[in-house]
């Protein structure tokens, strides 16, 4: 991933701040060259010139945060493709978007099982670690909660519980316009990052 990190930094770099603005609802501070961009409630700023993105924190101070090479990608990625087109309101499972019945499988099946292992018998842990991430329970499964992992991508993580027949199961669903947005690989590495980040919000 280093040299597609790499070239999506150069990439990025190019950009008008103007435009990247107006479609992914970041904001830019001309002083800094700097963009502002909330990510699962969280401000992050991204420095193009210095190819950095730190934390930062509710002081208003940047704090170094160990990212993770899927979110470095996924935060790049949505600064390079967003597309400024209002929210279609309508969700979809991952088996609606094209081609996603034969992507997401196998080694790229949507990672939920990190949040099957930790929350399965454990629903107030999930809606918990939900609002950790800015989350806002909604009404799907058993417990559902709505994220937004940016301002133009919400999504939906359900959660079933287990029972003596059946082992939990969770799954996600997608406002339709991320097809607009992500790839079908990129959503699946966004849903490895949030999924990663639910499991340890409530340790």
């Amino acid at each position: 991933m280093g040299h597609i990190d790499s070239d999506y930094w150069d990439e990025f770099a190019r950009l008008d701040p103007q435009t990247v603005c107006i479609r992914t609802l970041a904001d830019y501070q001309v002083k800094q060259r700097a963009y502002t961009l909330p990510v699962l409630n969280q401000d992050y700023v991204i420095l193009p010139h210095r190819r950095r993105i730190e934390r930062l924190t509710e002081g208003g101070a940047l704090t170094e945060e160990d990212l993770t090479k899927e979110f470095t990608l996924m935060v790049l990625f949505y600064l390079l493709h967003a597309k400024n087109i209002s929210l279609a309101r309508k969700w979809i499972s991952e088996k609606d978007l094209p081609g996603g019945t034969t992507f997401f499988r196998g080694p790229h099946a949507l990672s939920v099982d990190l949040v099957e292992k930790k929350y399965g018998q454990s629903p107030a842990g999930f809606i918990e670690a939900g609002k950790l991430l800015g989350g806002t329970p909604v009404r799907f499964g058993d417990k559902s909660i709505a994220l937004d992992v940016f301002p133009r991508i919400p999504i939906i993580y359900i959660l079933w519980m287990g029972d003596e027949e059946f082992p939990p199961k969770a799954g996600v669903l997608f406002d339709a316009t991320i097809e607009s947005h992500f790839t079908l690989d990129m959503i699946w590495i966004m849903i490895n990052e949030v999924s990663r980040r639910l499991a340890e919000a409530t340790e």
